[in-house]
């Protein structure tokens, strides 16, 4: 159908972007290269997915995991219980698509259960819910070009900040951060088939967070990822400036350090930011497909997409689509910008650095992985 294709450009959208024609949009291979999955309607245990827990061993016991009490209340529900829970987690650069997402995924309510915060709260992120503020240490978020977050010990090529990169840590801080989070997180519903929680540095911590739920839950994660010259909205665009060139570089410092963490994550999906743009109908199957949702969002693809509003608060604009890219596209015609020697590393990451409404395929990494595989 001509809806399944991105749509043509209309009035709202900015003069540097129009999307890809339908014709070249057919062309083009699938981006998150996912499968039909197996029916719902069935038992089988489908990829990513594995079976309920049994009631916890001696030794389990003995290590007190209260995240048992939601596999019991799972249990309870009689729903398919067959199969684990899922606790989906959101990570990602801050102002990479976080939030986007989240909305997206809370939209969703048959399926998935999100954290309940204050009216008040403009910032739904998990570690700032009462008794979480100090689960984990302070991740600097994007201040300082986010230099804060991602500034690099050049003696052992970790991040300066201690405790934003989390891998394999110690059985006991797994079992602080157990029952903190079973007492800050309370506010799920744990009769949902899905519990989500969005978190930025989730991006550097999904190792740990594994290891964390892995023994009650089958945890999927889900990273946004968006091009370094049009992240972090409250700095300038011109690409010859300093905060510029210190944005791209601390940007690279932490998404390396992602890219080696990722063989260790048995299921994961990268949404990059411009794919909501450029592929929104596939960028939203892959979601749907990789969570297994029973059912589709509360929204469908509207014959505009200028203007994306839902009472649940997923807000898809096109002009906040490659905002700096007509601001920045002569700088990249001097010859002498510094910014100019990372163009082979976001290679890496399938960006162009020189046009930043492209996105493409990256060759060393797979934006989708389940089981591991």
């Amino acid at each position: 159908a001509a809806d399944d294709a991105p749509l043509a450009g209309d009035a709202g959208a900015p003069e540097e972007w129009s999307a890809p024609p339908r014709s070249l949009a057919k062309q083009q291979p699938p981006l998150f290269g996912l499968k039909a999955r197996p029916e719902r309607a069935t038992l089988e245990l489908s990829w990513g997915e594995t079976a309920l827990p049994d009631e916890p061993t001696p030794d389990e016991a003995s290590s007190y995991n209260p995240w048992f009490g939601a596999v019991s209340t799972w249990r309870s529900t009689g729903a398919n219980t067959t199969k684990r829970q899922k606790i989906v987690l959101v990570g990602g650069m801050p102002r990479s698509g976080t939030t986007l997402l989240e909305a997206f995924l809370s939209s969703h309510r048959d399926d998935i259960s999100t954290l309940k915060f204050d009216a008040t709260s403009r910032t739904m992120e998990g570690l700032l819910l009462e008794g979480m503020t100090d689960a984990l240490p302070e991740y600097g978020g994007s201040g300082n070009s986010f230099k804060s977050m991602c500034e690099i010990d050049t003696t052992n090529g970790e991040l300066k900040r201690r405790g934003v990169h989390l891998k394999d840590h110690s059985a006991k801080m797994q079992s602080k951060f157990r029952q903190k989070s079973w007492q800050g997180w309370s506010s799920w519903d744990f009769k949902k088939p899905i519990l989500m929680e969005k978190d930025p540095p989730n991006l550097l911590r999904m190792r740990f967070m594994q290891q964390v739920f892995g023994q009650t839950h089958d945890v999927f994660a889900i990273f946004t990822m968006k091009h370094p010259m049009e992240i972090g909205s409250r700095y300038e665009c011109d690409p010859t400036s300093k905060t510029r060139f210190e944005i791209v570089g601390n940007w690279l410092n932490c998404q390396r350090l992602w890219l080696k963490d990722l063989q260790y994550i048995k299921n994961y999906l990268i949404i990059p930011y411009e794919a909501w743009f450029l592929r929104t109908k596939e960028t939203m199957s892959a979601i749907h497909s990789f969570l297994n949702l029973r059912s589709g969002s509360k929204a469908d693809l509207p014959r505009r997409l200028s203007l994306w509003n839902h009472t649940s608060g997923f807000l898809l604009r096109r002009d906040a689509f490659a905002m700096c890219n007509r601001k920045f596209k002569a700088a990249f015609q001097l010859p002498h910008l510094h910014v100019r020697a990372y163009t082979r590393h976001l290679k890496v990451f399938g960006y162009d650095l020189s046009d930043s409404s492209k996105f493409t395929k990256p060759d060393d990494f797979d934006l989708c992985v389940l089981d591991g595989k």
